[in-house]
C-alpha cells in the first residue's frame, strides 16, 4: 500500500500543498494509496468539504487514539455549546463576548464558515481554559493556560464526551497508558496500521526533519519504502543522510548539485490545460502579485499605475500577501491619478461624475444622475473627470489573497507579474494552464526565456519593457500561448504517473 504522510495543521492551506495535490492526483490516476494525517485537525470536515476532497482513503490517527469512529456530522450551533446559560452574549463582527458579575468571563471565536469552532473561558486569577470543537460536532479538546500564559495541561476526548488522552508536564497519557511523547504515541498506531499485509509499505513525504526522524522509526519496525520530497532545499543533505531513503524534487529551480544528481525529477504542481479568454476581453490585464511591499516594490507599483492611468486599455489588479499595505496603495492609486488627471477626488464634480459613469455601466443610470453632470459636461474639465473614474475603476486591489484569487481572475488575464520575494511554483503552473504569459522576479520551472514568458534575473529587459514585450505586440503574445500549450503538453499527467510508479515499484513500469 502507498501512505501519504500529511503534516497539515488547521492553517494548512490545502491548494499550495504538495501532498494534498499529490492525494488528488494519485486519485484521478486510479492509484491506490491512503493518506495518513498524523496530526490533531478539529476543523478538517470543512477544509475538506472547501476543497471537495473525499475522506474515503484518509487515516486519520489522532481520530484513532482520541478513540473517535464517527466519520461525517455536522457543527454545532453556539446553543449547542456548553456554555452556562446565565451568561449573557454580546455578540460582534469578530464573535461572541460572555459576560457575567460585569466582567467578561469568556469568548467564543467563529471559523471562517459562520461556525463555532474554538470558546475561551477566563478565570479571574487570569488563567484560561481554550474549549475547541470538531467540525463533526462534539468536543474536541481542553487546553489549560495558567495566569502565566503557560500551556499546562491537554485533554482530549471522544465524540460521546469521554477523556482519552491527558498531557500534561509528567507526560502523555492514552487511557491512562504513558507515553513518552505524542509522537511516539502516533508511531505506535502508525506501525500497527503499517503491520497489516504483507506487501511491502510505500511511505511518501515532505522532507522535514521532524517527519524524516520518525518516518525512520517505522523503517525500522516495517516493512517500508520511504519516498522524501524536498519541500525545503536546504533540507537536502539531511535527507541525503538517511541512506534508505529515495529524494524527489518536483522543481529543479536552484537546488543544490546534490539534489539535482541524487534526486527524482517529478512535477507536483504542473500546467494543465484550462486557456482563458483574455484574448476577448476589453481590457489588457495586468495582475501583479506582491508578497511585501519595500522601496523596490512601491517603485514598481508606481510604474503600474501610472501605466494604466495612462493607457485605456490596460487595466491593473494587485494581489498584496501584506494586506496592512492596503491603504497605503490605495493611497498612491489616488495621487497618481489626481496628478494625472489635474482633478480633485472629494470633489462634488468628481463624486458626481462617477456616480454617473458607475451607474451607467450598471445599466440603473437615472435621471436625477443625467441632470447631475449636464453642466459639467459643458466644461473643459469634463474628459478629465471622466479619465480619473475610468482610470480608478480600472485599477484594482485584492482586498485578501490566496490562489482562490487567481484562479478567479485568469480567465481574462493578459500578462502575469510574479513580484512576489519567493518564488512559488504552483502559481507559476496556474498561470501557464491559461496560457497567459509570465514575467517573474525569480527563475521557473515553467518558464521558457523570451518565449511564453521572461525571467527578470536572466534578461536585460527592465520590468516596463518586459510587459510592454507582450502588451504592445500582439505577435508575441500568441507565440506566447502556443509556447505555453507545448509546455503543458509536455507535462501530461500519463508521463508523470508513469515516473511515479516506475519510482514506487523499484524500476518497473
Amino acid at each position: 500500500m502507498i501512505y501519504l504522510m500529511a503534516d497539515w495543521k488547521a492553517d494548512t492551506q490545502l491548494d499550495t500543498d504538495r501532498i494534498y495535490h499529490l492525494s488528488q492526483f494519485f486519485t484521478e490516476e486510479k492509484l491506490d494509496h491512503q493518506l495518513v494525517l498524523s496530526g490533531h485537525v478539529p476543523n478538517l470536515l470543512y477544509k475538506l468539504n472547501e476543497y471537495g476532497y473525499h475522506q474515503d482513503n484518509l487515516i486519520r490517527v489522532f481520530d484513532l487514539l482520541q478513540g473517535v469512529e464517527r466519520l461525517s456530522g455536522h457543527p454545532l450551533t453556539i446553543d449547542e455549546l456548553d456554555i452556562p446559560s446565565e451568561y449573557d452574549r454580546i455578540y460582534s463582527p469578530f464573535g461572541v463576548m460572555l459576560w457575567h458579575d460585569d466582567r467578561m468571563v469568556g469568548y467564543v471565536i467563529f471559523d471562517d464558515y459562520g461556525f463555532p469552532t474554538r470558546v475561551m473561558f477566563y478565570k479571574e486569577d487570569g488563567a484560561r481554559e481554550e474549549h475547541t470543537y470538531d467540525s463533526r460536532g462534539f468536543l474536541s479538546s481542553i487546553f489549560y493556560v495558567n495566569s502565566g500564559n503557560v500551556l499546562v495541561q491537554r485533554d482530549y476526548f471522544d465524540e460521546f464526551g469521554r477523556l482519552r488522552i491527558h498531557v500534561d508536564d509528567t507526560g502523555f497519557y492514552l487511557d491512562g497508558l504513558e507515553f513518552p511523547s505524542q509522537e511516539a504515541a502516533v508511531s505506535m498506531m502508525l506501525q500497527a496500521q503499517l503491520a497489516d499485509g504483507e506487501d511491502e509499505n510505500v511511505l511518501i513525504s515532505l522532507s522535514d526533519e521532524t517527519t524524516l526522524e520518525e518516518i525512520k522509526k517505522l523503517v525500522e519496525a516495517s516493512k517500508v519504502k520511504v519516498i522524501s520530497i524536498l519541500s525545503d532545499k536546504e533540507q537536502v543533505h539531511k535527507v541525503l543522510k538517511h541512506k534508505d531513503v529515495e529524494m524527489v524534487i518536483d522543481s529543479r529551480v536552484d537546488q543544490l548539485p546534490e539534489a539535482l544528481e541524487a534526486g527524482h525529477y517529478i512535477p507536483i504542481f504542473y500546467p494543465e490545460l484550462e486557456l482563458g479568454q483574455s484574448s476577448e476581453a476589453p481590457k489588457l490585464e495586468i495582475y501583479a502579485h506582491f508578497s511585501k511591499m519595500e522601496r523596490e516594490e512601491f517603485k514598481q507599483l508606481n510604474m503600474l499605475i501610472q501605466k494604466s492611468s495612462a493607457k485605456e486599455d490596460i487595466a491593473l489588479f494587485v494581489e498584496l500577501e501584506d494586506p496592512s499595505q492596503l491603504d497605503r496603495v490605495e493611497l498612491m492609486k489616488r495621487e497618481i491619478i489626481e496628478t494625472h488627471f489635474d482633478v480633485d477626488m472629494d470633489s462634488d464634480a468628481y463624486k458626481k461624475t462617477e456616480k454617473y459613469i458607475v451607474s451607467k455601466l450598471a445599466k440603473k443610470l437615472f435621471n436625477s444622475d443625467l441632470e447631475a453632470v449636464k453642466p459639467l459636461k459643458e466644461t473643459a474639465q469634463w474628459p478629465r473627470l471622466v479619465g480619473a473614474v475610468e482610470a480608478g475603476l480600472r485599477i484594482n486591489f485584492a482586498d485578501k489573497n490566496g490562489l482562490g484569487i487567481l484562479e478567479s481572475k485568469l480567465d481574462q488575464v493578459r500578462l502575469y507579474l510574479d513580484l512576489s520575494d519567493h518564488y512559488q511554483i504552483y502559481r507559476h503552473a496556474q498561470v501557464v494552464s491559461a496560457g497567459v504569459p509570465l514575467i517573474s522576479r525569480h527563475k521557473s520551472d515553467y518558464i521558457r526565456q523570451g518565449k511564453n514568458g521572461i525571467m527578470l534575473p536572466e534578461s536585460d529587459l527592465k520590468l516596463e519593457e518586459a510587459i510592454d514585450h507582450y502588451l504592445v505586440n500582439l505577435k508575441q503574445w500568441n507565440e506566447a500561448l502556443v509556447e505555453a500549450v507545448d509546455l503543458i503538453e509536455a507535462h501530461h499527467p500519463k508521463d508523470i504517473i508513469k515516473k511515479w510508479k516506475e519510482l514506487i515499484n523499484n524500476g518497473e513500469k
